[in-house]
Parts: structure tokens; C-alpha cells; sequence
């Protein structure tokens, strides 16, 4: 009976253990899945008794828990605790309030609810003109769902956020990840009335796995990042790790700071600097990175982009880099572009640059490309006491640039380690001459002054189809068309995307050679565009067009002479094969051409033949500016010479550009 009784007793034990197991369990999954209001907690909030509250105070439900959420966040208390519930909170967009500091205890993860977020610029959190809002999260995560949204039925975009702060002021954001949304991780844009972000601290947070990239910055004023990582950035271009890139040149890039930062893995550039849309008027830059680093990106480990989109004079202000370290696998370490001789100062202080390329690799690991619309000269670029460690033997600086730019305003001290073994360089004219010796033959070039109101053509033959070979202007267009007082001119256009693009047919400006102006309207005709107009003078009339980047424009055919007008930085075309004519005139010795292909990939190859038909002169594989110096018999008359395009034997055929120097930049598509 004894043994039976302890036997029983255990039975019971082991029953009761059982029961308050299961009991326990269910009493966790209702707190996990649902939990009700608490009134009483909420009533001692809005009365002022509670300065810290709950957000499980105002329930969970672990399907949505927008409505919780939001009303925790906009409750009296000035402090609230977003708890652990062990599932997701999942949301929609939740808007941010201000004077407020959010706590999300470790483990919290807010996840965006599926299905949710169709609009393009739907975000999962939203601070619209906040000020005094703090976001404190170590050990929390944000989490979008973004290979959801590049399918049906969502529309492809770039600015689903995880975060996304709008002309916000005294804001700290610390310890959170941001995972996985369908555009940035944190996005810094403007408020209404152009309003910029202020007083902004981003530390220790990690933005892994987003679309397009990391963090943007599109205005701010006094911003730190500090012990930040951007990583796995992969989806939509850029692609970066983070890139400081305004919409408009009225908004401001004023002591932003990037302090121990890595990152890491990312489809684009680790840190990407694109500063086309501000200008000389712009209100100065100050950007500084200390202690930064990068490695695995696919492309430039700091890319800078200072040259303005339409050609304008650049924005002024300071970069900085120091004490960086830039892991290049596979691009540049340092890619600078557009910044003029006298513009924005770029210092480097105590970086490196670790190249681990393959051979064929084209591009140097600090590269320099000079303006390319105004032909200034590139530089104001400070290289102080850095190193570059390479596994190639080659040039540690290269320039790209139109032979009419220089290299000015480079300066400091750079050590070079590679399988040839260490050089110190010291950056001065004396060694950039050495390294671009071509910069200055195109001044021994005499210029001729050109003015289109005075050109004629050389023959009156009609420019028609059957001539034609395929050149397409990219973006811009000016065309010369000798007119008689009276007589109707047709010109016959097609317009094609560059990608998916839709172009449009719009109208284009006709100049007269007394300088009157008016507008030309498109009409259709099958898959072309006609432009007609009636001359009031006899004489050379000008046809501008101005599309953008993703459009061009074939001339199929014109009634009247017709030419392409090369002023400036030259014709620019898109995949061109075939042969292009010019002119040169009496009495000159000595001129030169400019071809350029885009970038190291997109290149062409160009033969240049004189009035004779020989070959004058030829290269293959031309991706930066190749300056052709050319000799004439200086003679009496206008001979004719010719220039050919074809792919090349490396790389794409692309974009490509060509311009003369000291002879008429006009091209013809006939002799």
C-alpha cells in the first residue's frame, strides 16, 4: 500500500506539473496573441499621473497592430516603451509624433504587414516636421518585406522606407536595425516649404538588406552617423551603402559628419556623393567622414559626383575624408567627377586604398574626370599622406578629361605599394605633368572663331533617307538648315528611348540667322515626327532640341541642306556606326578631334580618313576623351575629311561623344 501510495503521489506530481505547463503556455500564447486595452493604464497616462507608458497598454493583436501602436505613440506620456511581445508588431505606416522619446526593448521587431503598403511612397514610419523625437531601439528591428514589393501587386519604386524623416529637427535615432524595405533604410528629405532636416544623430544602427539604399541624404543640417553599418544594399539604383544626393539646389548638405562607419556588400557604391542638381548659388557643402571603411561593394568604394547635370558652374563647400580606409574589390577606391580646379574642396588625410583587381582592369584607384560641358579644368583636390596598396602596376591617378581641360590644385603626398614595390609620389605640376603630358598640346592648336549665322553648305544637295546611317542624339541636338526666303522646309525626325522610356514628341527651337526665335510644333507621320516651316530670310536657320537623358533623335530626312552642330562639349551620340563628315577650311595646318566613349566599359573605335579617303589616323577601345591632332596640307580650298565609327573591340558601344578643335564643329551625314 505504501509503494502504491508514493506511486500515486508521483502520478499526481507529474499530472499537476503537466496541467500548469500546458496552463502556462496557453496563459503566454493569449499574451502573445492577443491582449486586451487597459483602461485604468490608459486613463492614469492621459491624466498626466504616468510619464513612461506601455504600448501593450493599448492592446496587441498580432495581425494588426497598427492601431495599438500608433495610439501608444500618441498618448500624453513623454516617454514610451514598445515591449517584447515574442511576435512581430506588425504595422502599416505609422506616423511619428513629436516630443516624444520611443523605446523599443530588445528582441522588438515592427514588421510591415504584408499585402499592406501598395502606394509607391508608403513607408513603415513617418516623422513629418518632428522635432524633439528620439527612437531608442538596441537589439530591435524594422523589418519591410522587400521581395514582395517587385511583384504584383505592387508597382515597382524606390521610396517604401523603413523610416523616413521629413524636414525633422532634434531627432536621435540609436541602435535599431532596418531591414529589408522597398527604398532606403532611413531617408532624410524635406518638409514642406523645402524645409530641411536639423540637429539629426544616427548611431549605432544598422541598415541591412534594403532596396535602394542604406540611408539617404537628401538634406540635413548638423548631422552625425556615428558606428553605423550599411550592408547588402540590392535592388534599385544606386544601390549604395549611403548617398548624400539633393533633389534641388536650394537644399542644404551643412556639417554632416560620418564617424566609424563600415560598409559592406553592397550592389552599388559604399559611399555615394551625387551633387548634380546644386550649383555655384547653393548654399556651401560641409561633408566630413573620420574613421570610415568599406569593403565587398561592386562598385567605387566613395564615388563624389559634383559636375551639375545642365552644365552650370559647381556647388562650393568642403569633403573630407580622413583617417579611411577603402577595401576597392572591384572599381575605384576614390572616383571623382566634375569638380572644377577652383570649386569644392576634397581633402584626403591618412587613407588607404586596398586594390585587389583582376588585369584587365581599367580603372585606376583614384580617378579624376574633369567638366565635361564647360571644358574647365578639374582638381582642388588634397592627397595628404595617404596610401594606396595595389596589386596591379599602374598609375595610382588618372584623369579623364577633354584634352581642353587640365589638372590644377592637386596637392600632398601619396605612397604607392605594388608588385613593382614602394614609390612615394609627392603631388605637385611637376608630376601630374609627368603622368598627363597631353593636357597641354591642345593649346598649340590655333582656335578659328565659328559663327553659325555665316556657315553655307558645300553642296545643295538635299541631305534624304537613302544617305542616312544611324546616328541618334542622345538628350540634346542642334542642327543647321540652309533655307531660302519662301520656300517650305521639312525635317523628319525619329524619336527613340534609351530602355523603356517613352519618348515624347515636343517642340523644338528654330533661330534665324538675325537671331529671331520661335517655336517649332511636332506633327506625326507613321512612327516619325515632322517639324515644317516657311524661311523669312534666306541663309543658315538653327534647330535646337532638348529631350533628357532617356530620349534621342534620329534626323531620317530634310528637304534642305542639313548638318549637326558640334559647339561646346560636342555631338552627342548613342551607339553610332557609320560615317560622319566635316570640313576644313582654307589655311589651316593643324587641327585636332575629340572622340569620347563613357565610363571604362562603354567605348568605340574611330577612324579618321583625309580628303583623299587614307587613313589619317585610327584607335580602337576608346573610353576617355582621345584627342586625334591632325595635320592639313594647309591649302586654298575646303577639303572634306570623314570620321567612322564602329564597335570596338572591347567594352559596348554606347554613348559616345565627338568635338573638334580649330576648325567648324559642324558634322554632316554626306560629303
Amino acid at each position: 500500500m505504501l509503494y502504491l501510495s508514493q506511486r500515486f503521489r508521483c502520478t499526481l506530481l507529474v499530472l499537476f506539473i503537466i496541467v500548469a505547463f500546458f496552463g502556462l503556455a496557453a496563459t503566454n500564447v493569449m499574451l502573445a496573441e492577443d491582449r486586451p486595452r487597459n483602461e485604468k493604464a490608459i486613463a492614469d497616462v492621459e491624466a498626466g499621473r504616468v510619464e513612461t507608458a506601455r504600448a501593450s497598454w493599448w492592446g496587441f493583436n498580432p495581425s494588426d497592430a497598427t492601431k495599438a501602436l500608433q495610439s501608444a505613440l500618441n498618448c500624453r506620456a513623454k516617454r514610451v516603451v514598445v515591449e517584447c511581445m515574442d511576435r512581430p508588431w506588425i504595422v502599416t505606416t505609422i506616423q511619428l509624433p513629436s516630443d516624444k522619446e520611443i523605446v523599443f526593448e530588445p528582441g522588438v521587431v515592427v514588421e510591415a504587414k504584408r499585402g499592406a503598403f501598395l502606394g509607391k511612397s508608403d513607408c513603415l514610419f513617418l516623422a513629418r516636421e518632428c522635432k524633439r523625437l528620439a527612437l531608442l531601439g538596441e537589439g530591435s528591428t524594422f523589418r519591410m518585406h522587400k521581395s514582395d514589393y517587385h511583384k504584383p501587386p505592387y508597382q515597382l519604386a524606390e521610396w517604401r522606407h523603413a523610416l523616413s524623416l521629413r524636414g525633422c529637427e532634434d531627432v536621435t535615432i540609436e541602435g535599431l536595425t532596418l531591414a529589408e524595405s522597398g527604398g532606403d533604410g532611413i531617408y532624410l528629405g524635406v518638409g514642406s516649404n523645402n524645409a530641411t532636416n536639423r540637429n539629426i544623430t544616427i548611431r549605432n544602427v544598422i541598415c541591412d538588406g534594403n532596396n535602394r539604399q542604406g540611408i539617404s541624404v537628401i538634406t540635413a543640417e548638423n548631422l552625425l552617423i556615428e558606428n553605423c553599418m550599411f550592408m547588402n544594399t540590392r535592388g534599385t539604383a544606386p544601390q549604395a551603402g549611403i548617398d548624400f544626393e539633393p533633389n534641388h539646389f536650394e537644399e542644404r548638405l551643412v556639417n554632416c559628419v560620418l564617424r566609424n562607419c563600415r560598409s559592406e556588400n553592397n550592389a552599388g557604391h559604399a559611399y555615394h556623393l551625387y551633387l548634380g542638381f546644386m550649383h555655384q548659388k547653393s548654399t556651401p557643402i560641409s561633408i566630413r567622414f573620420e574613421n570610415c571603411t568599406s569593403k565587398g561593394c561592386e562598385q567605387y568604394s566613395t564615388y563624389v559626383g559634383v559636375a551639375n547635370r545642365n552644365g552650370e558652374r559647381t556647388v562650393r563647400g568642403s569633403i573630407e575624408y580622413v583617417g579611411c580606409r577603402f577595401d576597392a574589390d572591384q572599381g575605384a577606391g576614390v572616383y571623382i567627377r566634375g569638380n572644377e580646379a577652383d570649386g569644392c574642396k576634397i581633402r584626403f588625410e591618412r587613407c588607404a586604398i586596398i586594390r585587389r583587381d583582376k588585369p584587365e582592369s581599367k580603372v585606376a584607384p583614384i580617378t579624376i574626370v574633369a567638366p565635361r560641358d564647360l571644358d574647365l579644368d578639374a582638381g582642388n583636390v588634397a592627397i595628404v599622406n595617404c596610401m594606396i596598396r595595389d596589386s596591379l602596376d599602374r598609375q595610382p591617378i588618372a584623369l579623364i578629361a577633354s584634352p581642353m581641360a587640365g589638372l590644377r590644385n592637386v596637392s600632398g603626398s601619396l605612397t604607392v605599394e605594388s608588385p613593382d614595390g614602394k614609390t612615394a609620389y609627392t603631388l605637385n605640376a611637376e608630376q601630374l605633368e609627368k603622368w598627363f603630358p597631353t593636357q597641354g598640346m591642345i593649346a598649340r592648336i590655333p582656335r578659328q572663331a565659328f559663327d553659325w549665322r555665316k556657315s553655307a553648305p558645300v553642296t545643295s544637295d538635299a541631305f534624304s533617307v537613302k544617305n542616312s546611317t544611324t546616328f541618334r542624339l542622345r538628350r540634346e541636338a542642334a542642327l543647321i538648315v540652309w533655307s531660302r526666303v519662301g520656300q517650305p522646309v521639312g525635317l523628319t525626325v525619329k524619336m527613340e528611348p534609351v530602355g523603356h522610356h517613352v519618348p515624347k514628341a515636343i517642340t523644338i527651337n528654330l533661330t534665324s540667322p538675325n537671331g529671331e526665335t520661335r517655336e517649332l510644333k511636332p506633327k506625326t507621320d507613321e512612327k516619325n515626327v515632322v517639324y515644317t516651316f516657311t524661311p523669312r530670310e534666306t541663309g543658315p536657320h538653327r534647330l535646337d532640341w532638348q529631350g533628357d537623358n532617356k530620349e534621342t533623335l534620329q534626323p531620317i530626312r530634310c528637304t534642305e541642306p542639313m548638318a549637326i552642330l558640334g559647339e561646346s562639349s560636342g555631338a552627342r551620340l548613342i551607339r553610332p556606326m557609320g560615317t560622319l563628315y566635316f570640313a576644313v577650311p582654307p589655311n589651316v595646318a593643324r587641327f585636332a578631334i575629340v572622340v569620347t566613349g563613357d565610363g571604362t566599359a562603354e567605348m568605340v573605335k574611330a577612324t579618321i580618313r583625309d580628303a583623299a579617303g587614307h587613313i589619317a589616323a585610327e584607335q580602337d577601345n576608346i573610353a576617355a576623351p582621345h584627342l586625334f591632332i591632325l595635320e592639313a596640307d594647309n591649302g586654298e580650298i575646303t577639303q572634306i575629311w570623314s570620321i567612322t565609327f564602329q564597335k570596338a573591340s572591347e567594352g559596348v558601344l554606347e554613348d559616345v561623344s565627338v568635338q573638334t578643335v580649330g576648325i567648324p564643329p559642324v558634322f554632316s551625314l554626306i560629303p
